[in-house]
């Protein structure tokens, strides 16, 4: 299954020891760095193991996935808007890779690495520039090995208009006669390509979106658990608390403390000198 996510914050930055999202696609750049480890990555049917030493990378509207079935690993995943980075704009907008994993020598950027993850673990004010010109750096020697694909983003498809308003409307009490009537689409029609493409039914996709987002808040750690269920589009703690439990296997409060614990070890690993 697919679902799309419009973010809005101009870079977002974080250490990972899970990538594991459904098949998802927003008009931001994802872009990963694997520190330790292998996983498996997917953009457009393409990829395959991401491991240690490489990157992987999504250019804006590009439906992508990531699978947890190889072991435990570490990485860095940026989220950002492609106009953050201007000498790559263009790139982003009109391209797409030919293949989305990259090999290149991520030795010559440990330094960058280590930089970037200081940054977030003791935030101060110039961290955002830190941050967007290492990821710049970075970036100017992956593309050194990317051949690129010219494509058409001018113009959203029937799906992507599709996701795109349940993702803008997803935590409201919304059904396939909304959404028909306000992106002006036959009701059967969309009901077809939710069969054919994302393979669920909508209101299993929507629990989808609103668990996901509440996985995210609760790896963020500002808010409390209660108050994400509500955020997120649940009208009872109850019904979060089963919902959330059937798509993880896990409890809110036992996802919420076990990422806080993993990330904690795992920098701890990582760093081989103290932040400056």
């Amino acid at each position: 299954m697919a679902f799309f996510e419009n973010r809005t914050s101009d870079i977002h930055c974080r250490p990972s020891t899970s990538l594991k999202f459904e098949k998802h696609l927003h008009t931001n750049v994802e872009f990963v760095v694997m520190l330790r480890g292998k996983t498996r990555a997917y953009a457009d049917n393409k990829g395959g193991v991401l491991s240690a030493g490489q990157a992987f990378i999504v250019f804006p509207n590009q439906i992508h996935h990531y699978t947890d079935d190889l072991g435990d690993y570490y990485c860095l995943i940026f989220i950002f808007d492609p106009k953050t980075l201007p000498s790559f704009y263009k790139k982003f907008m009109k391209f797409t890779p030919k293949e989305p994993i990259i090999d290149f020598d991520s030795e010559k950027l440990s330094s960058l690495y280590h930089l970037i993850l200081c940054e977030i673990n003791i935030p101060t004010e110039y961290s955002k520039n830190i941050l967007e010109n290492s990821l710049g750096v970075i970036l100017s020697y992956v593309f050194r090995n990317i051949e690129f694909v010219e494509t058409d983003k001018t113009h959203l498809t029937a799906l992507q208009t599709i996701l795109q308003y349940c993702n803008d409307h997803y935590t409201e009490n919304i059904s396939l006669d909304t959404i028909a009537q306000n992106i002006h689409m036959n009701k059967y029609y969309i009901s077809h390509v939710f069969n054919k493409e994302i393979g669920i039914s909508l209101p299993e996709y929507l629990n989808t979106l609103r668990i996901r987002d509440a996985t995210m808040l609760l790896k963020e750690g500002a808010m409390s658990i209660t108050d994400i269920a509500f955020a997120v589009g649940f009208n009872t703690l109850r019904s979060f608390n089963r919902r959330f439990l059937e798509h993880t296997g896990k409890t809110p409060k036992q996802v919420k403390n076990e990422y806080f614990c993993i990330i904690f070890i795992n920098y701890a690993y990582f760093m081989q000198k103290p932040c400056i």
